[in-house]
């Protein structure tokens, strides 16, 4: 989630100005809801999570349409790769945000393919959280709550992520004398 936050959404909109060219605005439609304060954010919520479980989806549907089209599963993740690098790069006004899209492509197919389906939804799940609730370190702001709850999910599903993954081993393996 954090790779595909870097690559997709700050790399791809710093990169411009790198070549001096005025920095990309933002592409995706902020939700007016936010101006609403804390009583939006479970709408918003639930919206991000219906999100983050919609589009995995479909990038596993275009996967699994290509790998019938064209027999072969690395030519299928490739082509979905490289699908995905379009419509992303679309997005960008700048030629110097492509190669950002293309490794986004390739992160999100890797992820699909090495990790699985779970794992593609947690990383849209955080990416979303981030970007539809942004990140401050103003606590005064008048979005900060919805930052906060956010930050607190986020933590909270990395943190059940980490202790699910010792599937009950100890922490550290016994690397720690009992003394």
């Amino acid at each position: 989630g954090a790779g595909f936050m870097l690559f997709n959404r700050y790399l791809s909109d710093l990169a411009p100005q790198w070549f001096g060219q005025p920095i990309n605005m933002p592409w995706f439609d902020f939700p007016a809801t936010q101006l609403l304060g804390i009583r939006s954010f479970p709408a918003g919520l639930i919206n991000q999570i219906f999100a983050a479980l919609l589009l995995p989806l479909i990038l596993l549907f275009l996967w699994f349409l290509l790998y019938i089209l064209l027999r072969r599963d690395w030519l299928a993740a490739l082509a979905a790769a490289l699908l995905i690098a379009v419509g992303a790069s679309l997005a960008h006004k700048s030629l110097a945000a492509i190669p950002f899209a293309l490794i986004t492509g390739f992160l999100l197919v890797f992820v699909i393919y090495r990790y699985g389906l779970l794992a593609l939804i947690s990383t849209f799940a955080f990416n979303h959280l981030t970007v539809f609730f942004p990140l401050t370190s103003d606590f005064t702001a008048w979005y900060a709550a919805d930052f906060v709850l956010a930050l607190i999910i986020s933590i909270a599903l990395a943190v059940f992520g980490f202790y699910t993954s010792l599937a009950g081993q100890p922490l550290f393996g016994g690397a720690i004398p009992d003394e």
